[in-house]
């Protein structure tokens, strides 16, 4: 055997080896109680026995077993009261077809702890007590995904760069009592984005279902801390949690700081004491330049969580150092001194697609390794899947004793917290009558104090509060706003566009005549647009105004029910956008009839076109001096002046663009004063009064 510590057991002084032995032989000492009690089958039982223990855990008959039986043979005749023959202690269980883990672990004390793990995860999700489990973590294409796949019996994403962008917690489960199916969310709850899957799916559903999943996580192409949640519910095998991390990696063509984001969330994990930290490294790598073993020997040390897993053996040449460079034997060499490195074979993607069974991957794994000429000198404990399984086995059961102390400490100190919290909370609400009581009393309340704000009779003295005042601010808002956008048409710039407008419909209207097709035309281009965006952000503004003082006084008036009052504001803003949405209908049907046909029975309309007329007929003997408006006049002596001399001077036409563009300028006014009422009335009414009476049944009910 090589020199060196692989990780294995050691043997002291006061436990000497047996002919043949190697270090494989303490791994093996749970066989002992099986060899002792079938010693005196004789010499055809020992052969029989000896094709069992190799067909079902070939790793541990590394030694002769008929020398071992051997020697126990001679030890009970020895003993003058041998003990009775008895059932052995250890049984190599079944191998299922599924996953590579079905064939490794037993039944045990183990399994038992795992599943009650499994079960107080969930109920500890999203508090600051951490419940044990493996991590997978590794560079870009390290081959995790394959691990997994391997472990798990279930295929993940495949392809050129980053596949994995979040975090991929697989939980194996058992129950007998159900069809074996995959459950997979993005929740530990399993509740959001629920999707359940027969196991019998085909392999290119449940992967496109899981990039689906990581695709709604990772939303911008950029990795992320969210998980993706997949449960494999079977009808037997083992119970167990693993995490499979995004790659490390520096090159991302839509994330420039990949590599920062990777590392992170890899140090996050790792630095997690209660995390079985399995590190994946390619065969063909420098250990040297593995970023991930690095992270791993920096927050463990010792290795005493880290096992180091070698991947893509199968890609190895023929002749090289990798056997020395696994085994750790040179002074320089990457050391995980308490348990090494483990070689595997991954498994294919055409295998995967097959769905071939934990045997033949075991056979494959078997032939690959004794017949590579750089895999065949490996001892039988440094590669192997199952071998890592035991090593799995091994670690799990040192972590838990480990660390069940201190998580139940753990959680003592959370439910001390939370107890003290529930003895400052007031009486509850216990009996139905109670409960309406106190939920009445919540809503009068909140509604009181709401009218009050909206009607500007409060005492708050915050005045992000006074909706009222808040509401005419946002209302002088969209009357400037609008104001700024829609151009005046007694302007120079607008004489020329509607000139423009005019000169389109030549050949088809005369020119002396007022042009009602030109005029809807340059009424709906000036005003529609601005009307819309600014009547939408009032809505928008007013709404969210409403909804931030909702939400303020249903907490002030439900500070002992955390509860009730999420319920109450979701119930409030819910009614609010409903709110919002009517007045946005309104408000759009409103501006729509505006720019369908314009209209008004505004007498201001027709008096400033009688005050244009007037003034173009003042000066009957051509003088401009008569024509002068006054100082209350709506026209400027400029307009008024140049507007004459183009109906004297300039023809029919001129003289109808001229009277044109005052009709506008009349109909700009008229327009502007209506909806500067009409708008800001009919949004306050459907977001503040009418939602003020619909409150309180809304929130009853």
């Amino acid at each position: 055997p090589r020199s060196g510590n692989h990780g294995g057991a050691q043997h002291t002084s006061n436990q000497p080896r047996s002919r043949g032995a190697t270090p494989q032989r303490n791994a093996s000492s749970q066989a002992q109680s099986l060899l002792s009690a079938s010693a005196k089958v004789g010499s055809s039982g020992l052969r029989a026995l000896k094709r069992k223990l190799i067909r079902d855990k070939p790793n541990m008959l590394d030694y002769d077993v008929e020398d071992e039986a051997s020697e126990a043979t001679v030890q009970m005749e020895e003993d003058p009261e041998p003990e009775p023959e008895r059932e052995p202690s250890f049984r190599p269980p079944p191998i299922e077809k599924g996953s590579a883990l079905d064939a490794g672990f037993m039944q045990s004390g183990l399994q038992q702890k795992l599943r009650v793990i499994e079960q107080i995860r969930v109920m500890l999700a999203g508090t600051a007590v951490s419940c044990p489990g493996i991590v997978v973590i590794g560079s870009q294409n390290a081959g995790k995904s394959s691990l997994l796949e391997t472990i798990s019996g279930i295929s993940f994403p495949r392809g050129e760069g980053l596949c994995t962008r979040c975090p991929t917690v697989v939980s194996l489960e058992v129950d007998p009592h159900l069809e074996p199916h995959l459950i997979l969310a993005t929740d530990p709850g399993y509740n959001s984005n629920r999707r359940v899957l027969k196991l019998s799916s085909s392999q290119g559903e449940v992967r496109r279902e899981i990039a689906r999943l990581m695709a709604m996580m990772a939303n911008t192409g950029a990795v992320t801390k969210d998980p993706v949640y997949i449960k494999v519910v079977r009808e037997k095998g083992i119970t167990l949690t693993m995490c499979d991390l995004p790659g490390i990696t520096a090159m991302s063509s839509s994330q420039h700081d990949i590599e920062e984001q990777t590392v992170e969330m890899t140090e996050e994990w790792a630095a997690n004491p209660n995390m079985i930290i399995l590190c994946c490294v390619q065969a063909q790598d420098d250990f040297h330049n593995s970023k991930a073993l690095k992270i791993a020997l920096k927050y463990d040390p010792q290795g005493m969580r880290t096992l180091g897993i070698v991947t893509k053996v199968d890609m190895l040449p023929t002749k090289g150092d990798f056997a020395s460079r696994l085994l750790m034997e040179n002074h320089g060499d990457v050391r995980l001194e308490a348990h090494g490195f483990i070689a595997i074979r991954n498994q294919t993607k055409d295998e995967a697609d097959r769905r071939v069974d934990a045997a033949y991957l075991q056979q494959a794994e078997k032939e690959l390794f004794s017949k590579h000429g750089q895999l065949r000198v490996l001892p039988p404990d440094r590669w192997g899947v199952r071998t890592l399984v035991g090593k799995l086995q091994q670690l799990q059961m040192g972590q838990l004793d480990q660390a069940m102390p201190q998580l139940a400490t753990d959680v003592k100190k959370q439910i001390a917290v939370a107890e003290s919290t529930i003895a400052r909370l007031p009486a509850t609400a216990k009996t139905p009558q109670e409960q309406r009581f106190l939920l009445l009393d919540v809503v009068q309340n909140c509604s009181l104090r709401f009218q009050e704000l909206i009607t500007a009779t409060d005492t708050n003295p915050d005045f992000e509060m006074h909706i009222a005042a808040r509401s005419f601010d946002l209302i002088s808002k969209f009357v400037q706003n609008v104001s700024e956008k829609v151009p005046s048409f007694l302007e120079d710039a607008q004489l020329e566009f509607i000139s423009q407008q005019v000169a389109e419909t030549r050949g088809v209207y005369l020119s002396n005549f007022l042009h009602g097709a030109v005029f809807r035309r340059i009424v709906k281009a000036a005003f529609e647009m601005p009307l819309m965006e600014e009547a939408k952000r009032l809505v928008e503004d007013l709404a969210a105004t409403v909804k931030r003082c909702l939400a303020t006084l249903l907490e002030s008036a439900t500070p002992d029910h955390p509860a009730l009052c999420e319920r109450l504001i979701m119930t409030a803003h819910d009614l609010a956008d409903k709110e919002r949405t009517r007045a946005q209908t309104l408000v759009s049907d409103k501006i729509a009839a505006e720019m369908t046909t314009p209209f008004t029975m505004n007498a201001d309309y027709q008096r400033l076109l009688n005050e244009f007329e007037e003034l173009l007929a003042a000066d009957s003997s051509n003088s401009y001096i008569s024509a002068t408006p006054s100082a209350s006049s709506s026209f400027s002596a400029d307009f008024v002046r140049s507007a004459t001399e183009d109906v004297r001077t300039k023809g029919a036409e001129a003289a109808m663009v001229r009277r044109l563009q005052v009709s506008l300028y009349a109909y700009q006014r008229v327009l502007q004063a209506r909806l500067f009422d009409c708008i800001p009335m009919d949004v306050r009414n459907r977001i503040m009064y009418q939602l003020h009476d619909r409150l309180p049944p809304t929130l009853l009910r």
